[in-house]
């Protein structure tokens, strides 16, 4: 079963691994968590909009973050499911847009 979970300080360095593995072993980005400062800060760098966690067996397996650029505007960041859960019926996805429609309407 996923749940979708507000970010917690305690899976801070969990999701920095789980971004920075996706971006860089799988899609061969290069990036760093200084070139990425809400990895490094995650509490603080959302706290206007919000960051979540999706998890199975207590294991993160998608993130999506909302950063507020003012009252009326948003931008989704960190959207990111474990390769073996994208595309299956899950629902994860569909599930944090829910979530958001539901934040700004």
């Amino acid at each position: 079963m996923i749940t979708i979970e507000r970010f917690q300080l305690n899976d801070q360095n969990e999701v920095k691994d789980f971004v920075l593995n996706i971006q860089n072993n799988e899609f061969l980005l290069g990036f760093s968590e200084i070139d990425q400062p809400d990895l490094i800060d995650i509490a603080h760098f959302y706290r206007d909009g919000g960051f979540w966690t999706a998890k199975s067996q207590n294991e993160i397996v998608g993130t999506i973050g909302l950063q507020k650029i003012d009252a009326h505007n948003a931008v989704l960041r960190k959207m990111f499911v474990k390769k073996e859960l994208r595309g299956r019926e899950l629902s994860i996805a569909p599930a944090r847009c829910r979530l958001y429609l539901h934040l700004f309407i």
